[in-house]
């Protein structure tokens, strides 16, 4: 699997600064019609949105590096038990992406990118892992093979996901910010966030 189909951030920072017109594309999945690989070898099922541990809506700031680049972006995101909804705009703070999640479907549009080559699944996997129930979670990642641990130490709250004795991804949240690194595929971000659950 092409690393640019896990991972598709980069594709939109590069795509912001360049592109702020055009016509929109959009897809839809069937939740779960693609297998999200979080290694080459196991992959993980979307769980519903009503797994979120914390309801909330808010903007976002995401600081990333993907291999050699970096990239920044601003985002509004809305996490229910229904739905997940992320927008991303541009730098004049028009929309450049979306991404809508139900428990029945998933539909991403942008201006910019191609989106039947783009794999949002991907994005809304690395949502889940930092936003949703840790015993959910646990359960699923288990069931496909994975090992699934939380730590928590006053209000910094550690998750890692293993396979075997190796880490494949390391997330660490504290209020108002998260960090996220996917030591398998190689790109890692920060999150600073002013939300309201």
């Amino acid at each position: 699997m092409a690393i640019r189909h896990y991972f598709f951030w980069s594709l939109i920072a590069v795509g912001i600064v360049w592109g702020m017109f055009g016509c929109r594309s959009v897809s839809q999945l069937r939740v779960n019609e693609h297998p999200v690989y979080l290694t080459d070898e196991h992959f993980f099922s979307l769980l519903p949105p009503s797994e979120i541990e914390t309801p909330f809506e808010g903007a976002q700031h995401l600081q990333g590096k993907y291999g050699d680049s970096e990239f920044e972006m601003e985002a509004w995101i809305k996490a229910s038990d229904s739905l997940i909804s992320i927008h991303v705009f541009n730098a004049l703070g028009g929309t450049f992406a979306e991404i809508f999640y139900t428990e029945d479907s998933l539909t991403f549009s942008s201006r910019i990118l191609d989106t039947e080559k783009q794999r949002p699944e991907y994005v809304i996997a690395d949502f889940q892992l930092c936003y949703y129930r840790a015993g959910a979670l646990k359960k699923n990642l288990e069931t496909a093979g994975f090992i699934f641990e939380v730590h928590r130490e006053g209000n910094t709250e550690t998750r890692l996901l293993k396979s075997g004795e190796k880490t494949v991804i390391t997330i660490r949240k504290t209020p108002g910010e998260l960090y996220y690194k996917n030591l398998w595929r190689g790109y890692e971000y920060r999150i600073l966030s002013e939300v309201r659950e």
